[in-house]
């Protein structure tokens, strides 16, 4: 079977959709995470992350190497979020534009190209193929192209951020753009398909400079995307 990545011919590894390390802080005593379903009352747990055959053993390690191991440095080593905040927003620094933007391209870009059912809602098209060489040639694009934007979520009702959830991904619109949204490390973000930013987020959203203004938001407030926006829109003209 061909690698999805670089499209050689090759044995294919048992790849993360999203990477193993961000469900461990959701793993319990059993090394289990319960999986949450609308259509079932049914309790089912998984052991690891969902995962299939995607990617060969290099891009496999391109990917982990590069872009999973900073993230997985900056996120649960720095850990740039506290463990609670009283805060409205949270403004990051000295990011790695590069590999932090990429890190996240490389999430979005696997859901797409995944066949499995959690991952269904993210159907990238032709920016598949765009941010396929994104990755393969360490290529973090224009700073217009697939802008970021994220919000710290706290659990209900209190202070604390709230880790080891991670929610299958949706789509959505908002001002004429597709929105995919997903939920892990703490954080839900939303990742603006192509090349047109939305230009009022901008001060919000990952710079090129390595800056970002994160939201502090309670979980049960930012379900609806309009509402998350406009949150955003409020905060960036503080």
């Amino acid at each position: 079977m061909s690698c999805r990545l670089c499209l050689h011919k090759r044995d294919l590894c048992d790849s993360h959709v999203i990477p193993e390390f961000l469900y461990r802080p959701g793993y319990d005593e059993k090394g289990r995470m319960e999986v949450l379903r609308r259509t079932s009352s049914r309790t089912r747990y998984i052991q690891k992350g969902f995962r299939e055959k995607l990617l060969c053993a290099d891009c496999e390690g391109l990917l982990a190497n590069r872009y999973e191991a900073y993230f997985a440095k900056l996120w649960y080593i720095q850990k740039p979020l506290p463990p609670s905040t009283n805060l409205a927003r949270i403004e990051l620094g000295g990011i790695d534009y590069s590999l932090f933007k990429l890190f996240h391209l490389s999430i979005l870009w696997r859901a797409s190209v995944s066949s499995l059912g959690p991952f269904a809602r993210v159907q990238l098209g032709p920016h598949s193929e765009r941010i396929r060489t994104m990755l393969l040639n360490e290529d973090p694009g224009l700073p217009s192209e697939y802008q970021i934007l994220g919000a710290i979520v706290l659990f209900p009702g209190t202070r604390e951020v709230l880790e080891g959830v991670i929610s299958s991904p949706t789509a959505h619109r908002y001002q004429g753009r597709r929105i995919y949204t997903f939920l892990f490390g703490g954080c839900v973000w939303n990742y603006v398909e192509g090349s047109r930013p939305i230009q009022s987020l901008a001060q919000a959203a990952l710079s090129p400079t390595g800056t970002m203004i994160m939201l502090v938001r309670d979980l049960s407030r930012i379900k609806p995307l309009d509402s998350f926006f406009r949150d955003h829109l409020s905060l960036s003209r503080l």
